[in-house]
């Protein structure tokens, strides 16, 4: 799994234990249901969402 410094920090912020996936799905299982905490009652999403999402991209782009 390549994960980048600033993905780490994203990945601790939100208390996401990475270490613990098997592989980039578990990984990426995770991230998911964490943004989808991070959206309002107006199903909009919060800034956390997008960043969380952000780091979702690059994780995902990252590990084809």
């Amino acid at each position: 799994m390549n994960l980048s410094d600033e993905q780490i920090k994203v990945l601790d912020k939100y208390n996401i234990n990475y270490k613990e996936c098997e592989d980039i799905s578990d990984l990426l299982d995770i991230l998911n249901d964490e943004m989808i905490s991070h959206i309002d009652d107006n199903d909009e999403p919060l800034p956390e969402f997008l960043e969380l999402q952000k780091i979702y991209d690059y994780i995902y782009e990252d590990n084809k």
